[in-house]
């Protein structure tokens, strides 16, 4: 009874006409809720609370502001101390800042933001890249997402064998969807002129070779060691039944672990991609074991494929199920009637590519000659399921670039002998707001 009586005086306080005084009303969150204020013309936040939810109903006291009306904009403070659990929640804040207010964030807030951003991201050196950034240049969710978000050049440099430029001939291996796949890397050319025929090098496939040696070394039993608790990263020997994928018969391959799914069953399974035969499977955690160290160092001439500089028409992350059908049925008319495919590569990190163009190299039978077909992106563009993204390679090379894998393409001008502020010395720069 109590506090239904001190609700109801708070809220005729609340609500009563203003002259000149400035009413100031301090709640918990939970709080708020039972006032349902929203109509006041300042939030401030003295916190971020865990609960994304909570902090998002916070803003629901500005939705019938009279700043809002009048000024169309919203006055929102947030506060944090300099102690390390404050601190952590920075880069949060500069995101907040930049979707409730007017998109605008002080230049050196900005920057030690990123700055402690990255010295999270370098926690995450054992996890794998973030499969949106590689795809479309950015993540939707990069203060939730688990994947980093850096590259690393001990780990995303590409291999003697993996071309950063020029054009290759592949093998599709694997369609993810329609802009994503696996390809077996068969001639590569450093010129960018796909008509030349003199300057390919065929690409040494140490598959067969690869998948012997596992053959061998696991036909005497004693060498299935298991690789007990696999952890994402982890390079190992799977063994797969043959008639679950469409590959050559054999029993063993090498893999690399993504996830562990069920880890708290007696049987988990463990989701990997096969390294040489550009597929992911989810198997039995009792059908990992540990690859023999002889075979982790053979490079792979197995590449994940990326198309570059297209995204999903419209703001989806994912692509339809027709574009992806699209792009399937084509490369099935490619593969009967045995015609070869020719890519541009614009950049490669790690194991992985990306592709300007691929073409298709057919034999006309009217003008007796091979003639070349583009395929992608251009069945997507042309039947309106992708849009141009004109930030998807350059975000890419930034990144390449702060890891010291790629060079600048041009020196920007330096403002080192300008002092910057700590951050310590901005916050204090800002006072609470007086009513």
């Amino acid at each position: 009874m109590g506090f239904y009586l001190c609700l109801v005086y708070t809220l005729q306080k609340w609500n009563e006409p203003l002259e000149k005084k400035h009413r100031l009303l301090i709640c918990s969150d939970n709080m708020m809720i039972d006032f349902y204020v929203v109509d006041a013309d300042c939030l401030i936040h003295y916190d971020i609370p865990s609960n994304k939810q909570n902090f998002s109903m916070r803003f629901s006291v500005l939705q019938n502001s009279s700043n809002v009306m009048i000024n169309k904009e919203r006055s929102t403070y947030i506060f944090l101390s300099n102690n390390t659990k404050d601190m952590l929640q920075l880069p949060k804040v500069v995101e907040v800042m930049k979707s409730f207010g007017n998109g605008k964030v002080d230049p050196i807030l900005q920057k030690h933001a990123k700055n402690l951003t990255d010295s999270l991201e370098k926690e995450k050196i054992n996890c794998f890249f973030c499969s949106e950034i590689q795809q479309f240049g950015y993540c939707s969710r990069p203060m939730s997402c688990k994947s980093r978000h850096i590259l690393f050049k001990q780990l995303d440099e590409p291999g003697v064998n993996i071309p950063r430029s020029g054009i290759a001939i592949v093998k599709i291996l694997n369609v993810y969807d329609a802009s994503h796949m696996s390809a077996k890397l068969l001639k590569l050319n450093c010129t960018n002129n796909v008509n030349d025929e003199q300057h390919w090098s065929n690409v040494v496939d140490y598959t067969d070779t690869i998948n012997h040696k596992l053959s061998s070394y696991f036909s005497k039993r004693d060498s299935e060691v298991l690789h007990e608790n696999p952890k994402p990263g982890d390079m190992v020997a799977v063994q797969v039944e043959s008639t679950s994928i469409k590959m050559i018969d054999t029993a063993y391959f090498r893999a690399l672990v993504i996830n562990v799914v069920d880890n708290n069953t007696a049987n988990s399974k463990v989701m990997v991609k096969l390294i040489d035969e550009g597929y992911i499977e989810t198997i039995s955690k009792w059908k990992v074991f540990v690859l023999p160290d002889m075979l982790k160092s053979v490079h792979t001439t197995t590449v994940d494929m990326f198309v570059a500089s297209i995204k999903p028409i419209g703001f989806d992350k994912t692509w339809p199920t027709q574009a992806n059908h699209c792009l399937i049925k084509h490369l099935k008319d490619v593969n009967i009637c045995n015609n070869t495919i020719i890519v541009k590569v614009k950049m490669a990190l790690g194991t992985t590519i990306w592709i300007k163009k691929m073409y298709e190299k057919y034999w006309d039978t009217d003008l007796k000659k091979y003639g070349l077909r583009e395929i992608l992106p251009e069945i997507l563009l042309n039947t309106g399921y992708a849009d141009m993204n004109f930030e998807h390679i350059g975000n890419l090379t930034e990144l390449s670039v702060s890891a010291g894998i790629a060079k600048p393409l041009l020196l920007k001008n330096s403002f080192e002998d300008k002092k910057e502020l700590s951050i310590e010395e901005y916050m204090s720069l800002y006072k609470l707001p007086q009513p």
